[in-house]
């Protein structure tokens, strides 16, 4: 981890954020879910505000997870996962490596209807913070 990122874990550590951000914990919905949420604007890494997923990639999926058939270019990065017996592809915040969900390719099966429906970007709500768009 670099200082910057060292910096923001110890900000973080008292909220909780961390042990989910960096130990690549699956954890069951919290409390405070984006499951249901669909005002404008875009969700922001909960560790170091990378934008991460914009309101209008995010559709109401049949899990309850916030789900994405896209990320913002070149914000998340990918890699194999093996936990717990599965074979998934893990998401991670480009800017500061913490561990945000995984994607999955059952977009359509799990309620995109979208022209573009086919990866589901299955994140933690715990990884995630919201900026609305500005109302004038």
């Amino acid at each position: 981890m670099t200082p910057r990122v060292v910096s923001i874990c110890v900000s973080l550590l008292v909220a909780g954020i961390v042990v989910v951000a960096f130990a690549s914990v699956v954890t069951r919905p919290p409390e405070r879910s984006f499951a249901k949420h669909f005002e404008a604007g875009v969700y922001v890494c909960a560790t170091c505000r990378q934008p991460l997923f914009e309101s209008r990639a995010k559709f109401a999926s049949t899990t309850r997870w916030p789900s994405f058939r896209a990320a913002v270019e070149s914000s998340v990065a990918e890699r194999e996962d093996r936990s717990e017996g599965l074979e998934r592809t893990e998401i991670l915040c480009r800017q500061c490596n913490a561990h945000l969900g995984h994607v999955f390719d059952d977009g359509e099966r799990t309620g995109d209807d979208h022209p573009d429906a086919g990866l589901r970007y299955c994140v933690l709500s715990s990884a995630l913070e919201f900026e609305g768009e500005a109302r004038e």
